[in-house]
């Protein structure tokens, strides 16, 4: 945002554009935390959702 101010754009699109760009890099992380926590409970837990007990 403070670039876009130095360089003379619109203030209010500079906010938009940097409201933006934090919506989608929290979305990523939430979608890439999920996609995680999805895979991996196979590996941490049996299928009666028990914790495995073989893991060392």
């Amino acid at each position: 945002m403070t670039g876009m101010l130095l360089g003379g754009a619109d203030p209010m699109e500079a906010a938009s554009i940097q409201i933006a760009i934090f919506t989608s890099i929290f979305v990523a992380g939430m979608i890439a935390s999920s996609l995680v926590l999805h895979f991996s409970t196979d590996s941490f837990f049996t299928k009666a959702a028990r914790l495995r007990e073989d893991m060392d």
